[in-house]
């Protein structure tokens, strides 16, 4: 059998516990693939090179008080 159509035209064929005992098969098949993307796959956050943002616009000082300010800008 080389052709799906060859093996769908089989597997009609078997009986009602053999065409179980090959669906079995096939899933453990699919899970085991299914494993092995997901580890080719996955990643952590670490695996992200860093990147720089630049420095800030506007250091300010201690003394600026900007969230009192976008209170006060409210009112």
């Amino acid at each position: 059998m080389t052709t799906l159509d060859e093996i769908e035209h089989a597997v009609s064929t078997l009986p009602k516990a053999q065409k179980y005992e090959l669906f079995h098969f096939l899933a453990r098949q699919l899970d085991a693939i299914e494993v092995q993307d997901l580890e080719r796959t996955s990643h952590s956050v670490l695996d992200i090179a860093p990147i720089r943002l630049g420095g800030l616009l506007d250091s300010g000082n201690v003394s600026d008080d900007v969230f009192g300010e976008m209170l006060e800008s409210d009112q």
